[in-house]
């Protein structure tokens, strides 16, 4: 089935995904900023790392909804809130979610997108899902 972009899931899926991306990339300045904080110099570097990766990601769901500029595209997402400063917590919550982007959420985009006659995209997804893993 192949369904106009601005009408598909798929738009939608690539919209959570750079939302999600974005959201993530903020959470680890966050947690880069309490490393630092707490003088904990090289966890400090690895959130400021991951951050980079999270919106590098951001970027390549970003270019593909450019073919929507100029739109407002509605969307429901879930997203996480971890409100601690402890940074073994934090560890723990950014496993989980990097696991849930691999596992749920980037295999059922693909999913969907291959569905909706997107193959470059579901490969997008697919590419993403592995190194979120």
């Amino acid at each position: 089935m192949s369904i106009p972009f601005q009408d598909s899931e798929t738009a939608k899926n690539l919209l959570r995904a750079f939302a999600g991306e974005s959201q993530a990339r903020n959470r680890y300045d966050f947690a880069a900023n309490l490393c630092q904080k707490q003088e904990l110099q090289a966890m400090a570097f690895i959130f400021q790392a991951t951050a980079k990766q999270e919106q590098a990601h951001a970027k390549v769901f970003w270019d593909h909804l450019q073919a929507l500029n100029g739109q407002n595209l509605p969307i429901y997402g879930a997203y996480p809130i971890e409100g601690t400063n402890r940074v073994l917590e934090l560890l723990r919550a950014a496993q989980h979610n990097e696991y849930q982007e691999w596992e749920v959420d980037y295999a059922g985009f693909s999913k969907v997108a291959k569905e909706e006659g997107f193959p470059e995209i579901a490969a997008l997804f697919e590419r993403v899902a592995a190194v979120e893993k």
